[in-house]
């Protein structure tokens, strides 16, 4: 196997900055776990913020209800709408991941971010990042990647359409498969092109050597 030259100490320090950095905003914090340190999951406002009408309880309470057969620990901040919390990756590069899932009047969002960001204000790795993104998007049937250009996030987003319906729990389950598989497959690139150890192009074409479907079909 082609060694990616990650050092682990640059991984560390690239987290403990990224917690630094972004966490006074209610950003993500480094960590393992529901709630690494007994804090509440973070919350961001992504996808246009507050729906304009309020949110739809029906579709709240169907996620609730997959969220505990799950047995997650996970917040629900009511004003927005949106359940938050921290997801284990077993066998994955990110030990964990931070999902934000916003309700609307009919359907939702699902965003997990990364664990470590972009460092901003580096032009070279900022247009790494951003050519990694679109060649990870490239052919992507549920979801895509997002970059925040004002401070380096990195995240999946996967948005279900539940017009005129009330999801059941495999629509809901597949979406949030989606989103795992998502940074199962694409895990160690990300943090290869965010470390500056390899180019987007090669970091991306070594993760789909063996690429997984994270596509809506069975």
């Amino acid at each position: 196997m082609e060694h990616s030259g990650i050092n682990f100490s640059d991984l560390v320090q690239a987290m403990a900055q990224c917690d630094a950095s972004r966490d006074e905003r209610g950003a993500l914090s480094a960590g393992c776990g529901p709630s690494p340190d007994g804090r509440k999951p973070p919350l961001r406002h992504h996808g246009g913020g507050r729906a304009e009408s309020g949110y739809s309880k029906e579709i709240t309470e169907a996620v609730r209800g997959h969220l505990d057969s799950l047995h997650l620990c996970y917040s629900f901040f009511k004003e927005d709408g949106v359940f938050s919390y921290y997801l284990r990756l077993a066998d994955s590069f990110f030990c964990f991941v931070v999902v934000n899932i916003r309700i609307f009047d009919q359907g939702f969002i699902i965003r997990a971010s990364s664990p470590i960001s972009v460092p901003h204000k580096d032009k070279k790795r900022m247009r790494e990042a951003a050519e990694m993104l679109c060649r990870m998007n490239f052919g992507l049937r549920a979801g895509a990647f997002d970059l925040d250009v004002s401070d380096g996030e990195f995240s999946f987003r996967r948005f279900v359409d539940c017009t005129d319906i009330i999801p059941s729990r495999k629509m809901i389950d597949m979406a949030l498969s989606a989103v795992s598989f998502a940074f199962y497959a694409y895990g160690k690139a990300i943090t290869e092109v965010f470390l500056g150890v390899s180019p987007a192009k090669d970091a991306v074409r070594r993760a789909e050597e063996k690429p997984l479907d994270i596509s809506d079909d069975d």
